[in-house]
């Protein structure tokens, strides 16, 4: 990407494994979701179903009457990344746009984001609407596109800030998250993806958690 460096800048972070440090829908999934979720799973893992393909099979194997207690599960269960909150005041301070991009379920992002006081930050994120037997059905907001590769189109989200005029820095950590790197002006990249993105000839540079992120916006900002 060639990007102009003094456009003002843009970060898109994926959630889980990002901000979180473990993937809560996937222990939400292992929970809560009713037998046959494992199928998709396995089918995922031989190449047979793309991840949003089994993301949305997964979604149909959970009940509605189990929403109060998989939104309790998941702020149980999700640690965020050092350096979060100074971050989004950093961020904030210096008119840094940020955006949460999820593949993850609605209920659990927004009320783990409410948790870590981050209402009024953005997000795109499928919803997870019952249908009349009471099982989930992924949907997706208005201005939100959606993908059999990954579920939510990250991509699309990039691309949103790019026709902004906006530099968008992508934070991300697993192979869903292959295709927005493609399309950010600066990858920050750990686990799975800092182990592909050699592989597809992607620079990026590795974090940990998100002092690291402060950090390297700190010095896009400075250039």
């Amino acid at each position: 990407m060639n990007a102009a460096k003094g456009q003002p800048l843009s970060v898109v972070l994926d959630f889980d494994g990002t901000i979180t440090v473990d993937d809560i829908g996937d222990k939400v999934i292992e929970k809560f979701a009713s037998d046959g979720w494992q199928d998709a799973y396995r089918r995922l893992l031989v190449g047979e179903l793309a991840v949003g393909e089994a993301w949305a099979i997964e979604a149909n194997h959970l009940n509605r009457a189990d929403e109060r207690a998989m939104v309790d599960f998941a702020i149980t269960q999700a640690r965020t990344r050092p350096g979060l909150a100074a971050f989004l005041e950093f961020a904030a301070g210096r008119g840094v746009a940020v955006e949460v991009a999820s593949s993850g379920f609605h209920f659990y992002v927004d009320a783990i984001m409410r948790r870590e006081g981050m209402d009024g930050t953005a997000r795109a994120r499928p919803t997870v609407r019952w249908d009349q037997s009471g099982r989930g059905v992924l949907a997706f907001g208005d201005g939100l596109r959606d993908c059999a590769s990954t579920a939510l189109c990250k991509c699309d989200r990039i691309w949103s800030h790019r026709r902004n005029g906006r530099r968008v820095v992508f934070v991300g950590d697993g192979f869903s998250d292959v295709c927005a790197a493609t399309q950010a002006d600066v990858l920050l990249a750990r686990g799975k993806l800092a182990e592909l993105a050699p592989r597809l000839g992607l620079e990026f540079r590795p974090f940990d958690d998100f002092f690291d992120v402060k950090r390297e916006v700190q010095r896009l900002l400075s250039e």
